[in-house]
């Protein structure tokens, strides 16, 4: 039986089951002479990962003319990607609005087109949506003048343009101020044009607008000077559409006297690019462009006689896909005599379908029910024969898609859940009780309906059946399988009502052994093959072994080092599979596995191999460079294009996507940090499915040459960290500079606790991480303060665990000398763009991977400046042991 498992009381148990012990389990027993047994079948599935959609809307505000067309576009990604449909506040939608695949369009906007439209975007993991808001301006009588630019500013010989426009229908008039326009400017419409400006053009210029209801008159100025150039920039292309997974790229040039800089931005001229976005000089590369890269971006050319800007734009299309469906305001409709209902049909799709209704059963529609187009199905004036289905079917090119609407008749009968909540959260483990309530006559039957589990088709990771009793529905532990809509249906003989409520499953944190190098691996027999596994932040009772799955180890497999397997002299009976597991102590449970496949090396894998030049293990030092080149042996006769894709395993075992710049395999990271220490995996894709990977451990320290402050009283307790990505079976050795380690020290796990601090204790504490034969070092300087009454800073962080998405507080406070001023900073880069400050309080909100690293508080006080560093890891724990450096200053 697999180490997961207990057996008591002919009851077998078995925990956090992987892959690996799908298959059959026999229960036998024996009665003296006789003997009884039977069979069950076990099948251990992988379960995906969900997440909320997260809609988007530009532009989030439009003004518009009677007349004049809009639309508004809504991107909104999410696992599984998520269904989008529009809504209008306090009204439905208009009914000559166009839908295409995320756009709405009007094309001859009215009044009535007036108000707020949300993006709705739904999936299995929740609904949201984002509102865009449309002003509709009726048009006026008399005309007004507009001019672009109101100034301009060029040098002597350069082309000058002024554009005049109004919103009326008009006719333009240009004139200088000093009289009738000089021969060679050109006059096109609204339009005035210098091709080739000089001094004497220079002053001021009038556009007059006229209609049969009046005139206005506006100023534009031109500045013309010689030998001096603003930066103009030339962008190519203006406006480019891709599809999803393509490259994207832009150019941008500009010539001016002194030669500018360019830079680009994403949504304003100064907008952060997202990570992985490369731009060298005036490109910008896009290497796989994704639906949340959509959007306008900015080439921006700066000297020191002016900025400019010009925006491009981006539009990231799905391509051509099936249609989808679902109807509002709902699905199920009770009517009572007289009462009048629309249901509408909302289908998108490219191309735009084909909406129609029917009747279910091909029945014929009732005098006062009709198909009003559009997909809008109106019941008028309800009666009783109304009773039953209709259905909405969308068609275009690609496919048909059906939704069901039903109308019943109102009437007394009555159901509800308790918790009366249309959703509710509950952490991984806990119990969880619903209550079904339903009230009519005849007295209804209650009957539980939830789409999770077997009912399925399959069986997820962690699944454990619901009780039913009666009106109850129980789970004594929940686990992420059992998350999804549970409905509860009364019935009696008149009618049928369905109430429901979604039970989001909050997953505890996990961690995952990490098996360093490929996911298959060969070796040339008579070799010695040496496997290493890691378990990230270990705990006190954690263990971790390798077992085999397709066999026995043997004397010939050594595991002196916990989690280092030497096999040696690889034999062919060594061929097979090779798992590490971690153990929990407290519980008594396999938290977690991983495994490996070995082969000869003239053996054909299963799967493409990769390779990652350089250790499974490297150390670099803050501020180095990190580069990792991953690489494809491909199997014979496989030409299929691949994608090799880098993840940082957040936690050790949530993939995200890496800071630095991705292309062809390559992962490149300038100046790393502390927080960059942790586990790389690449990943190889074929047809959106994994063909393969590649894990590699970074560890990141400091140098002696500027090695962590620490500043402590004299007296107190002091606790020195080995601030290094710690991995199970790592052995923590400290020493000091120059000195030995206080007799009282005590070295627990990659903590140094030295009791009763005093001065002659201070100095260079060295942390040494070994691991098998590597080794890596870090360096801590200890001082003393040289009375009570020295000033001392403390940072707290709130909260002391952080993940990606929260908000995190950095409060810095300065014992004795509370008048000190604060300011902070982060080491070795800026401050992330969502971090604001306030007196002595540092706030990050909806922090994200790169926000990883080391803050400084920097106090000036009465006797000097005193730093207080706080550590910030992002999803793992946050180190608020601070490192201090205190410098003192002569009062002058």
């Amino acid at each position: 039986l697999p180490v997961n498992s207990i057996e008591r009381n002919g009851i077998l148990t078995l925990y956090s089951v992987t892959t690996a012990d799908s298959g059959i389990y026999q229960c036998s027993g024996v009665v003296g002479p006789h003997y009884a047994s039977d069979d069950a079948e076990l099948v251990v599935v992988k379960r995906m990962r969900g997440q909320r959609p997260t809609p988007t809307v530009q532009p989030q505000q439009q003004t518009i003319q009677i007349g004049q067309p809009f639309q508004i576009r809504c991107s909104a990604p999410g696992s599984p990607p998520p269904t989008i449909t529009w809504q209008k506040e306090g009204d439905a939608l208009p009914h000559d609005v166009e839908l295409f695949d995320g756009i709405l369009v009007i094309r001859n906007t009215q009044k009535h087109h007036a108000g707020v439209y949300y993006c709705v975007a739904t999936n299995p993991y929740g609904t949201e949506r984002a509102p865009a808001r449309i002003i509709v301006e009726e048009g006026v009588s008399r005309p007004q003048a507009l001019v672009n630019p109101n100034e301009l500013r060029v040098s002597s010989g350069e082309r000058a343009q002024f554009q005049c426009y109004s919103p009326a229908d008009v006719t333009y008039e240009w004139r200088a101020a000093t009289g009738p326009l000089r021969e060679g400017i050109e006059v096109s419409g609204g339009n005035l044009v210098f091709r080739a400006a000089q001094p004497q053009d220079s002053g001021y210029y009038y556009c007059t607008v006229r209609n049969p209801y009046g005139e206005d008159s506006i100023t534009a100025r031109l500045i013309v000077e010689d030998g001096i150039q603003k930066p103009r920039p030339f962008v190519e292309p203006s406006v480019l559409t891709v599809k999803v997974g393509d490259p994207a790229e832009f150019y941008c040039t500009a010539d001016a006297t002194p030669p500018p800089v360019i830079t680009w931005g994403w949504s304003i001229p100064a907008g952060p690019l997202r990570p992985g976005i490369e731009q060298d000089r005036g490109r910008i590369y896009i290497t796989n462009a994704r639906k949340t890269d959509e959007g306008t971006y900015f080439c921006t050319a700066s000297n020191q006689y002016g900025t400019e800007s010009v925006p491009v734009t981006l539009y990231v299309e799905d391509g051509a896909r099936g249609p989808s469906v679902h109807i509002e305001p709902t699905a199920r409709w009770e009517g009572r005599a007289g009462e009048t209902f629309e249901f509408r049909c909302v289908a998108s799709g490219t191309p735009q379908p084909h909406v129609s209704w029917s009747r279910e059963n091909q029945m014929p529609f009732d005098r006062n029910v009709q198909d009003h187009g559009y997909g809008i199905l109106r019941i008028v004036s309800f009666e009783e024969s109304n009773v039953g289905n209709y259905v909405c079917t969308a068609t275009n090119l690609m496919g048909t898609a059906k939704a069901v609407a039903s109308v019943q008749s109102a009437g007394g009968l009555s159901v509800k859940i308790i918790p009366s909540l249309p959703r509710i959260e509950i952490l991984e483990g806990q119990p969880l009780t619903l209550e079904c309530i339903a009230e009519g006559t005849p007295k209804p039957k209650i009957e539980w309906i939830y789409d999770i589990g077997p009912s399925r088709g399959d069986v997820p990771d962690g699944y454990k059946p619901a009780k039913i009793e009666g009106r109850f529905i129980r789970h004594e532990a929940v686990s992420p399988a059992n998350e999804g809509i549970y409905k509860c249906r009364a019935s009696n003989e008149f009618q049928v009502k369905e109430a429901e409520i979604y039970v989001n499953v909050v997953s505890r944190l996990k961690r995952q052994v990490v098996i360093t190098g490929g996911s298959e691996r060969q070796a040339e027999f008579g070799d010695d093959v040496t496997l290493t596994c890691i378990l990230p932040n270990p705990r006190e009772k954690d263990m971790i072994w390798w077992t085999r799955i397709d066999g026995n180890l043997t004397e010939r497999h050594e595991e002196q080092i916990a989690g280092i397997l030497v096999i040696v002299d690889f034999q062919p009976q060594d061929v097979g599979i090779y798992e590490c597991q971690s153990y929990d102590m407290n519980i008594n449970e396999k938290s977690s596995s991983s495994q490996i496949k070995l082969y000869e090396a003239r053996a054909e894998p299963s799967i493409n191999l990769l390779r990652v030049d350089g250790p499974e293990i490297r150390v670099l030092s803050i501020g180095d460079t990190l580069n990792l080149m991953c690489q494809e042996t491909v199997k014979a006769g496989n030409s299929v294009k691949s994608e090799l894709k880098w993840f940082y395993l957040k936690s050790g075992y949530e993939e995200e996507l890496p800071r630095g710049s991705i292309q062809d395999g390559s992962l490149l990271m300038r100046n790393v940090n502390l927080s960059d220490g942790g586990t790389y995996k690449c990943v190889r894709f074929l047809d959106g499915k994994r063909d393969g990977e590649y894990q590699v451990i970074v560890l990141v320290t400091n140098t002696e040459e500027e090695p962590f402050d620490v500043y402590a009283k004299q007296g107190t307790e002091v606790q020195l960290h080995c601030p290094i990505y710690v991995l199970s079976g790592m052995l923590m050795v400290w020493s000091r500079k120059g000195e030995l380690i206080p007799d009282t020290a005590v070295a627990e796990a990659d903590e140094l606790i030295i009791p009763d601090f005093q001065k002659h204790k201070s100095g260079t504490y060295i942390c040494e991480a070994e691991f098998g034969s590597l080794r890596a070092k870090t360096y801590v300087r200890l001082m003393v303060s040289e009375s009570d009454s020295t000033i001392e800073a403390h940072i707290n962080v709130q909260p002391p665990e952080v993940k990606i998405g929260q908000n995190v507080s950095f409060q810095c406070t300065v014992k004795g000398d509370p008048d000190a001023n604060i300011r902070w900073e982060k080491r070795g880069g800026h401050l992330p763009q969502s971090a604001t400050t306030r007196d002595n309080m540092l706030t990050l909100q909806n922090v994200v991977h790169t926000d990883s690293g080391i803050y400084r508080c920097i106090a000036s006080t009465r006797v000097g400046i005193l730093t207080t560093d706080a550590v910030l890891h992002i999803g793992s724990k946050v180190l608020t042991t601070t490192f201090r450096r205190y410098i003192r200053q002569k009062a002058t």
